[in-house]
């Protein structure tokens, strides 16, 4: 079969529909790449959180509009589209990792759509290429998650909302109508995130892009429609999204807000010769360029290196290299007006940051925000990727091999949207490559096989690893009583604990190391290679001994000693305030911590305090939290008396 080569794209109309339906293919591909290759679970916990609502949604023949993953609302329509075709006899879970990643591979042809009115066909495809192969568009849409079908609507929206308010024709434009207000409809109950998202480009897009005052002021008319139309369906089903929005209300928030729009509202006019289009302009040159690079580049830092929740590794950021000189060629050699207009209006992305940022230093955990800006960047890629397209298009044509280069480098290194395990079969542990993602993302044949018998023995799984704990929950429910699950990933996640800047990506792994630095064979319920399945460990004490004076004298140090024997399972541990208990209030902390077989002696340490009298003295060992456990020592009568 005839495959023109990439510089075609140059010269051969009539190939560009093939080269559109291609990328269209690769896309979806590169979306069901781990599924295709083996891997029988969605490969983060946000899908098997949404696979759950399936499940919800099979056994129960209605939605759970009530109890989502951390109030995240109800928005069914990913979990229908799964029901009905399982409805049909196929298996859910097969149907859950291969269909959804249909939708935004084909809503990447909408998008072309858009781009074409505007750019060359050959620039549009490039651009398709590029959100095609974006790592993080990748990740969410290929979980699958709810977002996964938002990103099948926007690029829908951003299409029909074009040919609504700057039609080529008036013919048929209640047919467009019907179809931008249908696609919004859709969105509303799809994804919150896309909701806003898309709110962002409509109010963007018609200040920025269109430069007519009546489209302008249908565009901000709809966009305020949408965008109450939205609200109104979190009131009802998603009321932790307005809880968020409340927290804007609040000084800082709302100040960082009210510069957003004026940012936005700067943009409008850009045709004319703005503010904002001078700004643009200004980075061109020498000064501005190097200011720009040195902001931008210490941005990039900040987030890679203190607010992403991992350290990606070094092939990751590669790919992220290779994209921003593309976009710097794009940016110095071949930026168009309407270039220039849509990386104006992909700073309404940028500018969510200041907005929602103040939500996590008021408190809230990132890990139970919906409105994540680090989720801006499968956005963001639209608007920006004519101008990478531009870069590739320049490098084509005057250096045909680095251009290439640049290319293959683009699609080889799009697969580190997955943790190389996925792919490559290896986390690469030891070398520069390592991707700790592989540890705390991919659940082994040996660790499902762990959590299923542990299923079948009415016991759930306790794990310091979320994935772990997400896949037990999702695919056979919460259980009461429990067994360890120990696996070969623990050690090294512990090990490489650094390269974990929040614990949405690892649960405590230093404590839980604490607790198990120590395992016994008689705890061991099953082995799968380096993986085991153990009972909890048992605190108990057996009494040795103990001597006491029978005189104690009030304000003074006690002679007392009393010898206990760890017969549990479990380290006694001084970071738990393990210690010695009387039955009048007494304590005697634990000296150091005493490993299961080992015997202790507690010596007094503190005055007496108490009301002269005869008492009946019973010790027993006690941890904070948990309450008393083990046996008690003989009953000691003791005289308290003045000194």
């Amino acid at each position: 079969m005839f495959v023109p080569k990439l510089s075609s794209l140059l010269r051969i109309p009539s190939q560009y529909t093939a080269w559109l339906l291609l990328l269209v293919v690769a896309a979806y591909v590169l979306r069901i790449l781990p599924y295709a290759l083996g891997y029988n679970l969605p490969i983060a916990q946000e899908g098997m959180r949404d696979f759950q609502q399936v499940q919800y949604l099979l056994e129960h023949h209605q939605i759970n509009a009530t109890a989502s993953y951390f109030d995240y609302g109800a928005f069914p329509v990913l979990h229908i589209l799964v029901a009905a075709i399982a409805w049909l006899g196929f298996d859910p879970l097969r149907v859950f990792l291969f269909v959804p990643q249909l939708f935004p591979s084909i809503g990447l042809i909408f998008f072309y759509f858009f781009l074409s009115r505007y750019f060359s066909k050959a620039q549009s495809l490039w651009a398709i290429f590029c959100v095609a192969v974006f790592i993080p568009h990748i990740y969410w849409t290929a979980q699958p998650v709810r977002e996964t079908t938002g990103l099948f609507f926007f690029p829908l929206i951003i299409y029909g909302l074009d040919r609504v308010l700057q039609p080529i024709t008036r013919q048929k434009r209640w047919a467009w109508w019907l179809f931008l207000v249908s696609s919004l409809g859709l969105l509303v109950v799809t994804h919150h995130w896309t909701s806003v998202m898309v709110v962002a480009w409509i109010f963007a897009y018609s200040l920025v892009w269109v430069d007519k005052p009546r489209p302008v002021a249908t565009g901000l008319l709809l966009g305020t429609g949408f965008l109450s139309v939205t609200l109104l369906y979190w009131f009802f089903f998603f009321e932790r999204g307005l809880e968020l929005l409340y927290s804007l209300l609040s000084p800082v928030p709302l100040v960082l807000l009210l510069g957003v729009l004026l940012s936005i509202m700067l943009g409008h006019t850009v045709s004319t010769g703005s503010v904002a289009l001078r700004c643009i302009s200004a980075c061109r040159t020498l000064p501005g360029a190097i200011i720009a690079s040195v902001l931008g580049g210490s941005a990039a830092v900040v987030v890679g290196f203190f607010l992403l929740p991992i350290n990606y590794p070094l092939l990751v950021w590669g790919f992220f290299i290779v994209l921003a000189v593309l976009f710097f060629i794009g940016f110095f050699k071949r930026s168009t007006l309407h270039t220039d207009q849509l990386l104006l209006l992909s700073t309404a992305y940028l500018l969510v940051w200041p907005v929602v940022m103040p939500l996590v230093l008021l408190g809230n955990d990132l890990n139970t925000v919906p409105f994540d800006p680090f989720r801006t960047a499968e956005f963001i890629i639209y608007p920006l990727s004519p101008l990478i397209a531009a870069g590739i298009l320049y490098a084509l044509r005057t250096s045909r091999w680095f251009a290439y280069l640049a290319i293959v480098l683009l699609g080889a290194l799009s697969t580190m949207a997955y943790p190389t395990i996925y792919i490559f079969n290896t986390n690469f542990y030891g070398t520069l490559l390592y991707d700790i993602r592989s540890d705390l993302r991919y659940i082994s044949p040996a660790v499902q096989q762990l959590v299923s018998l542990a299923a079948a023995d009415g016991k759930a799984v306790r794990t310091p690893l979320s994935e772990i704990a997400t896949y037990q929950e999702a695919f056979f429910g919460v259980k009461s009583s429990q067994y360890t699950l120990v696996t070969a990933q623990d050690q090294r996640v512990k090990n490489h604990a650094a390269l974990i800047n929040h614990e949405i990506a690892g649960v405590s792994i230093n404590e839980y190391w604490e607790d198990y630095q120590s395992i016994f064979p008689e705890l061991i319920v099953a082995r799968r290679g380096e993986d085991l399945l153990l009972r909890d460990p048992l605190l108990d004490a057996g009494f040795i001994s103990q001597t006491a004076d029978r005189l104690l004298t009030i304000g003074a140090v006690p002679s007392v000693t009393v010898v206990y024997e760890n017969t549990g399972t479990d380290r006694w541990r001084t970071n738990r305030g393990d210690e010695l208990t009387s039955n009048h209030g007494y304590s005697i902390p634990l000296p150091y911590d005493v490993v299961p077989g080992a015997r202790v002696t507690f010596f007094a340490i503190q005055p007496l305090v108490g009301i002269l009298g005869v008492y009946d003295v019973v010790w027993r060992m006690h941890r904070p939290g948990l309450g008393f456990f083990g046996s008690s020592s003989p009953t000691t009568t003791v005289t308290l008396i003045r000194e």
